[in-house]
């Protein structure tokens, strides 16, 4: 039995600059990323999005001039 794949593996989030050892602040800005694209992919539009998820707008701001995370990757 082949258990290898020939599939790409899936990136992981130290792949887009996460800590290999996070903190509860590094894990919540993670996951408030992740809610707000999905949110953002569904809503079309940023302030609807952070309201959806609890954040103030210009968090998706800050994230995008810092690219925290490589969150611009993400938006594109």
């Amino acid at each position: 039995m082949n258990t290898h794949s020939n599939d790409a593996l899936e990136p992981t989030p130290q792949d887009y600059g996460f800590p290999a050892s996070p903190t509860l602040r590094n894990l919540q800005c993670w996951d408030h990323q992740e809610a707000f694209l999905k949110a953002y992919g569904e809503l079309g539009t940023i302030l609807h999005a952070a309201r959806a998820v609890g954040i103030h707008r210009t968090t998706v701001n800050l994230w995008l001039s810092s690219d925290l995370y490589s969150f611009k990757k993400g938006w594109s």
